[in-house]
């Protein structure tokens, strides 16, 4: 499970993302109303910059938050895979796909973005490696497909994410509780999440 506010992963200008002038004016204008919160106004501006620039990955990703905070997963899911055949190797797309499969019920799928990863090493880019780690961890231990959960594998993920994380990310924690809880260990899965619940209280 990722936690990724839309501000956090949008694109801002930037000569990577766009191929013209016009097109990285459209995504800053739909960023504006992204941070208002005003979807469908966004949508708009990216669904132009689309239009005028079909090859930039830019808005196709900024588009996908749209959509992901409307809850409609499929066109999430389409936009993203654009931007990972416009832009191999984005991280942030991987992981966003890997959320969204998971909705869509797709596990599998969601397992190998996740996979993939978290075999980055995490020396060089722990974030996202701990990302992919409380991900995996998250579908390991609370699947409803019980065939792709694996107890022992999401409380060494968790611990692993938790620890890149300082344990300070009350997400990654409760992430531990689950996968304890499905270890059948209770009485840490109660410990940690008492630890998440204090922690997201204090960030609140």
């Amino acid at each position: 499970m990722i936690v990724l506010a839309g501000s956090t992963v949008q694109v801002r200008s930037s000569s990577n993302v766009f191929n013209s002038a016009g097109t990285g004016k459209l995504i800053n204008q739909g960023n504006q109303f992204l941070d208002k919160r005003d979807y469908e106004k966004a949508r708009q501006y990216y669904a132009a910059a689309i239009a005028q620039d079909p090859t930039a990955w830019g808005p196709y990703i900024n588009r996908a938050v749209v959509f992901i905070d409307q809850q409609k997963w499929n066109l999430a899911l389409q936009d993203l895979n654009s931007v990972i055949r416009l832009k191999p190797g984005h991280l942030v797309a991987a992981l966003l796909r890997g959320d969204v499969n998971q909705h869509l019920g797709n596990y599998s799928r969601a397992l190998d973005d996740y996979d993939k990863l978290a075999s980055i090493t995490a020396s060089q880019l722990p974030l996202t490696c701990a990302w992919a780690l409380n991900s995996r961890a998250w579908v390991r231990a609370t699947c409803p497909d019980a065939s792709f959960r694996n107890g022992k594998q999401a409380v060494a993920d968790a611990k692993t994410a938790c620890t890149s994380m300082s344990w300070r990310d009350s997400n990654c924690v409760d992430t531990l509780a689950a996968a304890y809880a499905e270890t059948g260990d209770f009485e840490s899965a109660i410990r940690y999440e008492q630890q998440a619940i204090r922690q997201g209280t204090k960030t609140s």
